[in-house]
């Protein structure tokens, strides 16, 4: 690995390139004037000689992912709303912050399957219609108030 130049940073080790990935949106911009543009995002990307662009652009992928949780945590569980002066303070802060992210992260995906299912429920089902005409009486839910 070669030493740091000034104003060029770091060489790739050996074996390793940087490659310059740019993503542009599917979604045109207005800009002024009446002008149209695209909105591009530049990714350096410092990976093997070898590898295929498909895995660098899975990664950048994978990247927006995660920046678009960083922004939903600091939405909805204050993530950057922090005043703390020392670093074991804001470590617990962030800590609390992406539990809570995952808890409601989790409910939310818990509640959005009860729904599909009550969803499924309320179909009529084509093999109890069929009993029904055969003169069966369709099968019945029996509910308990154990809890």
């Amino acid at each position: 690995m070669g030493a740091p130049q000034p104003g060029r940073g770091l060489q790739p080790a050996d074996g390793f390139a940087h490659h310059l990935l740019i993503r542009r949106s599917t979604e045109k911009k207005q800009l002024a004037g009446g002008r149209v543009d695209f909105e591009y995002a530049y990714f350096l990307v410092h990976d093997r000689c070898d590898a295929a662009l498909p895995q660098a652009v899975c990664r950048a992928g994978v990247r927006w992912r995660i920046e678009e949780n960083n922004q939903q945590a600091k939405q909805i569980t204050g993530l950057g709303r922090y005043q703390v002066r020392r670093w074991n303070s804001w470590h617990r802060h962030v800590a609390c912050a992406m539990i809570a992210l995952a808890f409601l992260t989790g409910q939310r995906a818990q509640h959005s399957a009860q729904q599909v299912a009550s969803e499924n429920d309320a179909v009529p089902n084509h093999a109890s219609e069929q009993s029904n005409e055969q003169g069966k009486a369709p099968p019945t839910r029996e509910m308990s108030a154990h809890h």
